[in-house]
């Protein structure tokens, strides 16, 4: 028999990362810095007396509760509306990896994607399978060693936005909330251009899915691996990562995301010395980039929805 070693690609791959990850602390990404904004709140912030519109109804199991004991939870204690739940659980579900944000390869329930496709821009694609094939390992040439390589297999094709060359989907990124998110999904190297342009897809669509991908995909890492003057490789706290993460949270908090936790991000700000790692300097840089998501949204859509968080405030 043919021996052979297995090695995964593309998400499962990640799965297989994932698998080894004990806390939260141990997902290392380089550190960025955040998004450039406006030192002042928006002079042109319209005054907004509309009631604010109740966040859509979101599953329990998006975060890990039990979807039928959560149900009946629910309905013994009256709980009107899932969002509730979800409130009441982010104490117990700490900040971690949204695994269908960042995996998307387990089985979920069509509540959860129901519930997901609500908040997301791009609706969500359920793995199906995987095809795989064997080839030499080119590590161990004629040793008669194999590497299995497999990809996930998707129910839909990927959206047809991906097809688009960058100079196309740029220009239909400015208008549509779709070629936004898979514009900053391209952005290699440029951390504020990355990030406009989820925030831009996210004050487009009005919905906070693209906020909390960037969050997860992005600023998924508290601590970091980096060279001491010596030379050595420590870990070390990644306090930018931490601060924007805790931004972009209290931003889909105010949105209404049942997913975000900034009491969790801001707590791990708490340890650091100076101003900028304040709560107050959190809430602060999270107006001034809902502040500039309003004045695309009333601009392209018309809407008002970004003023209207921003003065319930």
């Amino acid at each position: 028999m043919t021996p052979k070693r297995t090695l995964l690609t593309g998400a499962s791959f990640l799965l297989a990362i994932a698998a080894g990850v004990l806390s939260y602390s141990q997902f290392f990404s380089k550190a960025e810095k955040p998004l450039a904004v406006s030192t002042a709140l928006p002079a042109d912030a319209p005054s907004v007396t509309a009631a604010r519109a109740a966040p859509k109804a979101a599953d329990p199991a998006t975060l890990g509760i039990n979807p039928q004991a959560a149900s009946q939870e629910s309905a013994d204690a009256g709980i009107a509306h899932p969002l509730a739940v979800f409130r009441d659980a982010a104490s117990q579900h700490p900040a971690g990896v949204d695994p269908m944000i960042v995996l998307a390869l387990e089985n979920f329930s069509d509540a959860q994607i129901a519930a997901y496709n609500e908040l997301h821009v791009i609706p969500f694609n359920p793995a199906v399978g995987k095809l795989c094939d064997q080839t030499p390992d080119p590590q161990l040439p004629g040793m008669g060693f194999e590497i299995e390589r497999c990809e996930t297999v998707r129910e839909r094709p990927p959206h047809p936005y991906h097809q688009l060359v960058d100079e196309a989907l740029q220009t239909l990124a400015e208008t549509d909330a779709a070629a936004a998110l898979i514009m900053g999904m391209r952005v290699v190297g440029d951390d504020a251009a990355r990030n406009r342009w989820y925030l831009r897809a996210a004050a487009l669509s009005g919905k906070s899915g693209p906020i909390m991908a960037l969050a997860n995909r992005r600023y998924a890492s508290a601590r970091a691996y980096k060279h001491s003057a010596e030379g050595r490789l420590e870990l070390v706290d990644n306090v930018e990562n931490v601060r924007y993460r805790a931004v972009l949270e209290t931003i889909a908090g105010r949105m209404g995301d049942p997913r975000a936790n900034p009491t969790y991000w801001r707590s791990l700000l708490r340890q650091q010395p100076g101003e900028d790692a304040s709560a107050e300097s959190v809430q602060k840089e999270a107006l001034e980039i809902m502040g500039q998501m309003a004045r695309v949204q009333r601009d392209i859509t018309g809407s008002t929805q970004m003023w209207e968080l921003i003065n319930a405030g």
